[in-house]
């Protein structure tokens, strides 16, 4: 059993890639439903940015966050404590990293092939956690205070980034 500050091996990121995104069932209706996390890239960027927020956050504020409307049926409590301690050694390698090593920092992008198509996860733009899932999510999980939305025409309308007192944005 690895502690919970070692980092995920590639099985590892493998195995809770894998569980995020077959823990809803091909046949389930997600029409208008927040599907939580997908994969393990998706996540990486969640973990990124609530680790390097100014508020801690607990596993209760961010699993459903995780989950979205599709949180797993567990089989027992090893299953769960499996995967949660995939997901706590994953983030404490993140903080870690970024707070010992910060200048040699990268998002984990993974590929995944859907139909012959080899497909990078994370294939928009991702400037300082930036993409819509892994910005808004960590904002209302962490509660942040003070935190604007800033909206790009250029992306859609979608929300591109975030701007308070101590962030200002360089194009």
């Amino acid at each position: 059993m690895n502690d919970l500050s070692t980092p995920l091996t590639d099985e590892e990121c493998d195995l809770l890639d894998r569980f995020l995104l077959e823990r809803i069932d091909e046949e389930a209706d997600t029409l208008d439903k927040d599907e939580g996390v997908l994969d393990i890239s998706e996540l990486d960027g969640l973990f990124t940015a609530l680790v390097s927020g100014p508020i801690s956050t607990v596993p209760s504020q961010w699993l459903p966050a995780v989950w979205g409307n599709f949180a797993p049926v567990w089989g027992s409590e090893k299953e769960f404590q499996e995967i949660f301690s995939l997901m706590i050694r994953h983030m404490n390698s993140i903080a870690h990293i970024l707070m010992e090593f910060p200048e040699v920092f990268e998002p984990l992008f993974l590929e995944r092939e859907v139909e012959g198509d080899t497909y990078t996860n994370g294939t928009k733009l991702r400037r300082l956690f930036l993409c819509r899932a892994e910005f808004i999510r960590p904002v209302a999980v962490g509660g942040y205070p003070h935190c604007g939305y800033i909206r790009d025409d250029r992306w859609n309308g979608n929300v591109v980034g975030r701007m308070n007192s101590t962030l200002q944005w360089a194009e």
